[in-house]
């Protein structure tokens, strides 16, 4: 959809024609920031709100970052760069002091190769800790892990020849040389952290006699180790959360749930939209939903005229609406009292940080 229809599905969604904010449940608690040229990732820390956007200047797309106190103020801008920032996954994270971000190391949108930089909570120069095909990142402590691949821009289901990915490790202030984990895995993409272990997800690939791929997680201990499979699922790695109690994987476009400790996951949901973005608090998944764009303008069925956020219990997996009057929501992420997301394309004119308490 070009950007102007998607402007006018903004506002039929604001608007309420056609049934789409029916109830009085249109609009979500607070916003906290609208950003005319898109907004892409966000973090959270107990303080902030953070996240990438992109230039407002037609003649300059680049990316910045800001942040903005949770108690409210002016937004902050931390840092205004040359080329796009990188939307596709959550790729935005926050330490005490810093915070990190995946940039692209050239202009040209098809390229792999991206950037993890940082700055500093506080403001000041931004600094380059790794130039590579960086896929996702995760901090901890006082490291940086981080995948490299040529997944980037590519479908899942499209082989990358002659590429294996591989798990790094390296001081996240940038003064030591990263150290290969674990190399030679097939389409490896996510990354994440608990308190002893790092995760990853990849793709164990298609083996003589198998009917179709399986995306798997694994671990290997922070300072490196033997790596076991912890849970593996049909479709193509995706997405990866832990909490206590359970990890929240997607693979295609289905969101899987594996307690700890069991490794056949348990099916969740098939999304419509982008399924990466989804956020976890105690035992509800939260997600968007997209709702059928192609059709807003024919439908008087508020379902497919404006998107929602979705939640689900992890045990019942009850699917309820959070909100309703959404424009292609993503990149959502909560600090186990509220609910923050973007509301509205990385392209549109109509891109709005929200936020709901839970």
């Amino acid at each position: 959809m070009l950007p102007s229809a998607w402007f006018l599905v903004g506002i039929i969604c604001l608007s309420g024609m056609f049934g789409g904010c029916s109830e009085g449940n249109c609009e979500p608690e607070g916003e906290l920031f609208a950003e005319a040229s898109g907004l892409g990732t966000i973090a959270l820390d107990e303080e902030a709100v953070y996240w990438t956007a992109r230039a407002s200047s037609p003649e300059n797309r680049a990316g910045q970052v800001w942040r903005k106190a949770k108690s409210g103020g002016e937004p902050e801008l931390l840092y205004q760069g040359e080329r796009d920032p990188i939307f596709d996954l959550p790729v935005l994270a926050v330490d005490a002091t810093h915070v990190y971000w995946l940039e692209r190391c050239g202009t040209r949108l098809g390229d792999v190769c991206a950037e993890v930089r940082r700055v500093p909570k506080a403001g000041g120069p931004s600094q380059l800790l790794v130039r590579d095909d960086v896929y996702a990142f995760a901090v901890d402590g006082g490291r940086l892990f981080f995948s490299t691949s040529k997944e980037r821009n590519t479908a899942p289901e499209v082989p990358t020849a002659g590429s294996k990915g591989t798990l790094w490790s390296m001081p996240k202030d940038g003064s030591g040389t990263p150290v290969a984990l674990v190399t030679e895995l097939e389409k490896l993409r996510d990354v994440a952290l608990d308190d002893t272990h790092v995760y990853f997800v990849a793709d164990r690939g298609l083996e003589e006699g198998s009917e179709g791929r399986e995306a798997w997680v694994s671990r290997l201990p922070k300072a490196g180790g033997p790596v076991e499979t912890v849970v593996w699922a049909d479709g193509y790695p995706g997405h990866l959360v832990l909490t206590e109690q359970a990890m929240v994987l997607t693979s295609g476009t289905v969101l899987y749930r594996a307690n700890r400790g069991d490794a056949m996951p348990v099916f969740l949901k098939q999304v419509e939209g982008r399924v990466e973005d989804f956020a976890v608090s105690g035992d509800t998944v939260y997600f968007g939903d997209e709702g059928d764009y192609e059709d807003a303008m024919l439908s008087d069925d508020p379902k497919y005229v404006c998107g929602a956020i979705r939640s689900m219990s992890l045990e019942e997996k009850v699917v309820k609406t959070f909100s309703q009057g959404q424009v292609r929501p993503h990149s959502l992420m909560t600090d186990g009292t509220m609910l923050y997301w973007a509301s509205g394309s990385t392209d549109s004119a109509v891109t709005t940080l929200r936020r709901s308490r839970l």
